[in-house]
């Protein structure tokens, strides 16, 4: 039982604690304040504008600013601070942390390599021979092609007057030609040793490549003469087809059959007499009669369809427009209805009430966001005087607030701007957050809510 008590114990000092932390957070955010503070100034050539905002009594912080000039464009930066730890710097440190690890293992591998070639060079001479030529053959690579990149950018490669250093470096022409010469020399070496070996070869075998050769030639002369024969046969047999094929004679029945037009061939009778030409004409002139006689329906068709029609349009017209006038009149009832309802919503006392409420809220909300500081200077000048007058007027209802510190000059004789302008300024979470939930949770506000919702089913 006292283990039992002594975990639930255990468990409620945990809630407490997070119970604790969350409220503590929640006051935290709701009753330390953010803290802005932006400034512009007018620089030669262009505008220098920056802004800061804060919270946690500096803790984390956002800065940005914004830059322009007629010759360099427009600039902007911004960057956040948490504990006064720049988010670039730390993105800086990463990436020179990166390079110095990349840095620590290609020089360790070059240890490791270092290490390999030392132990290869006791152990197996030969094996450390090749890996020192290869090194020095793809040294000799990068260096011709550096130096013909080189040549190419500048003009200056002159492959005549290269000269081998101790280094090992040659030109790219150079280097061309050397490896052109080892393997002609390497081709001639291979061939004069195939030589060697042939004739040693033939001094042991001498009559039996002698025999090879002479079936190996009859051989070649027998397949010679089979193609010389096989083309003048094929030559013969193409000569003898086309002179049958021209020799010849096919009649127009064989032709006809051949391109298969033997059905549809027409035979037209060679002598009409007189009958055949009076029944033709007989023919068409009925043909004639009948093709007018069909138009002439066709067009009574029409014309008695147009009559129908509007005989029944007439027939229908009172009804369609009673529709139409009854269809009218309810849309403008519903109109008016709407336009009573809006009315009538609008001249709603909670909905006056909301209203003002609103307007209320906005305002002491401007009121507790707006600047408690504003200090430099205004000197500008409009092309127009009377817009200068406009404008100082429109400013003037601040400017008694921050008379001390701030100073505005207007210009009306020429177009001018110029100035230095600061202001800071604070705003509490809880105060927005209570005017928002006394807002929310009012009834009038409640109403309206209720009165939309309506409204939009």
């Amino acid at each position: 039982m006292g283990i039992i008590l002594t975990i639930l114990k255990i468990i409620g000092i945990i809630l407490l604690i997070i119970l604790a932390l969350v409220l503590a957070i929640v006051l935290i955010i709701l009753f330390v304040p953010i803290r802005y503070e932006m400034g512009a100034e007018k620089i030669p050539g262009g505008v220098n504008a920056e802004g800061c905002v804060s919270w946690l009594f500096g803790a984390v912080k956002v800065k940005m600013g914004f830059f322009w000039t007629r010759e360099g464009g427009r600039k902007v930066t911004r960057d956040i601070y948490i504990f006064g730890i720049s988010r670039s710097k730390v993105h800086l440190w990463r990436i020179s942390r990166q390079r110095r690890k990349a840095e620590e293992a290609y020089e360790k591998r070059k240890a490791e390599r270092i290490r390999r070639l030392e132990r290869l060079q006791e152990e197996d001479p030969e094996a450390y021979e090749r890996e020192r030529q290869m090194a020095l053959a793809r040294r000799r690579e990068r260096m011709a092609r550096q130096a013909g990149q080189t040549g190419q950018a500048g003009g200056q490669a002159n492959a005549a007057s290269a000269k081998e250093e101790p280094g090992g470096y040659i030109s790219a022409a150079e280097y061309a030609r050397r490896n052109e010469a080892q393997t002609n020399a390497a081709a001639d070496d291979k061939i004069l040793r195939s030589a060697q070996d042939d004739r040693e070869n033939t001094c042991h075998s001498e009559e039996r490549s002698d025999e090879e050769s002479r079936k190996a030639d009859e051989i070649l002369r027998s397949a010679q003469d089979d193609r010389v024969s096989s083309k003048g046969t094929e030559d013969d047999r193409a000569s003898t087809v086309g002179g049958e094929a021209a020799g010849e004679d096919i009649t127009n029945e064989e032709i006809a059959e051949e391109l298969g037009d033997n059905k549809n061939i027409v035979e037209t009778p060679s002598n009409e007499g007189k009958g055949g030409l009076w029944e033709r004409i007989k023919e068409g002139i009925c043909r004639l009669v009948k093709k007018v006689w069909d138009i002439c329906l066709k067009i009574v068709a029409k014309i008695w369809g147009l009559l129908v029609r509007l005989v029944v349009f007439l027939a229908c017209l009172p009804s369609k427009l009673a529709i139409a006038v009854v269809k009218i009149y309810g849309k403008v009832l519903a109109v008016v209805e709407r336009v009573q309802g809006i009315t009538g919503f609008l001249n709603d006392p909670r909905t006056r009430a909301f209203i003002r409420m609103l307007f209320s809220t906005i305002r002491k909300l401007l009121a507790h966001a707006f600047p408690k500081k504003i200090w430099g200077y205004l000197r500008f000048g409009l092309p127009d005087p009377a817009w200068t007058g406009i404008a100082t007027g429109a400013i003037g209802w601040i400017y008694p607030m921050f008379r001390g510190n701030f100073r505005l000059e207007p210009v009306f004789d020429e177009k001018v701007i110029d100035g230095n302008i600061r202001m800071k300024g604070r705003i509490y979470v809880f105060y927005p957050a209570f005017l928002a939930v006394r807002l929310i949770f009012n009834e009038n506000t409640k109403f309206v809510i209720r009165t939309l919702k309506k409204k939009r089913h």
